[in-house]
Formats: C-alpha cells, structure tokens, sequence
C-alpha cells in the first residue's frame, strides 16, 4: 500500500497559526478585537434601520440578509474543504 494514501491532508496555513498570533500580526489587540468588530456590526445594523446616510430599511430584511450571508457563508466552506480535499489527493 502507497505511504502518501495513508497521510492526511495538510493544514492551510490559516489552520496552523494561533489566533492571537494572527491579530498580533494585524496589530490588533485580541481582547478588544472581537468587540470592536460587535461594535461595528451594531453601527451598521443601526444605519440601515434607522437610514443613517442610507435608505431606511425593516428588522426583517436586515435579518434575512444575514440569514442569507451566513447560509452561503457555509455552503461555500464546504466547497472549499470539498476542494481541498480533491487537491490533497493529488
């Protein structure tokens, strides 16, 4: 039996660095990083529901735009691993 069949696929470069090594690089503080980011998303969603510099629109339509970001989000990681895997292969 072929030794590289038996291998498992290598990790992406983003799957073997740290987190808190990632946002040292960016230069981003990790225990205020991901608040920052709340705070961000919180400011756009009171943008739009409210018509901040942009046309005014419902809860509900800002709901189904993440429901559908997030869904694709998913769809188009799994194509990513399915691709991954495909190339590992090789």
């Amino acid at each position: 039996m072929d030794e590289k069949s038996n291998k498992t696929a290598p990790k992406s470069d983003l799957e073997k660095t740290d987190l808190k090594q990632v946002l040292t690089k960016l230069k981003v503080d990790p225990k205020t990083g991901l608040p920052l980011v709340i705070q961000h998303n919180c400011k756009q969603l009171c943008s739009c529901y409210f018509g901040w510099l942009v046309p005014r629109i419902s809860l509900w339509m800002i709901c189904e735009v993440w429901i559908y970001n997030i869904a694709w989000m998913f769809v188009l990681n799994i194509i990513r691993i399915l691709i991954e895997k495909a190339q590992a292969k090789k």
